[in-house]
Order: structure tokens, then C-alpha cells, then sequence
């Protein structure tokens, strides 16, 4: 579900500043996300049979404020973001 909740926003954001590959863009996400979710599925459940569900979970915690941070700095932070990098695509959607 955290991973749901992070790629949302990101997708979003990507296919927002590269206008003209927004397909490619949102190919590449959903390939990325349905590999991390194999990977990190794999991960968890090896973990709690290993250290426990309370160290698991704390782990997941930990994990989850991370990303929750950096959704907050590409929010707070993305226009000076854009202004840094030109990915050389006009801010206007072609018709």
C-alpha cells in the first residue's frame, strides 16, 4: 500500500514534466513499481520470519517517513526543481 501511495504522486509528477513521453513515463513507473512490490514483498516476509513482526514493522515505519519526506520536498521543492534541470519540453501540452 506505501508503495501505491508514493508512486502516485510521482507518476503524476513525472508525466507532468515530460509532457511528450507521458506513455513511456508511465510504462516505466508501473514496470518499476510491480518490481519493487515482487522485491519488497520478498524482503518483508523473509524479514518477519527472521527478526520478528514488530522489528518488521518498525522497518516498514521507517521506510514509509522516508518517502513520506521525499514526497514532501518534491512537493515544496518542485519548482525550483523544474528551474534546475531543463529536460529541454515546453511547460504547454501540445495539441
Amino acid at each position: 500500500m506505501g508503495i501505491d501511495m508514493v508512486f502516485g504522486p510521482i507518476s503524476t509528477y513525472y508525466v507532468d514534466v515530460l509532457h511528450n513521453q507521458s506513455s513511456e513515463v508511465m510504462a516505466a513507473t508501473m514496470a518499476l513499481r510491480g518490481t519493487l512490490i515482487a522485491i519488497s514483498s520478498s524482503t518483508f516476509l523473509t524479514l518477519i520470519d527472521n527478526i520478528g513482526i514488530v522489528w518488521t514493522n518498525a522497518i516498514a515505519a521507517a521506510l514509509s517517513w522516508i518517502a513520506y519526506l521525499m514526497i514532501w520536498c518534491v512537493i515544496r521543492y518542485g519548482p525550483q526543481m523544474r528551474a534546475f534541470v531543463d529536460v529541454g519540453f515546453s511547460t504547454v501540452r501540445d495539441n
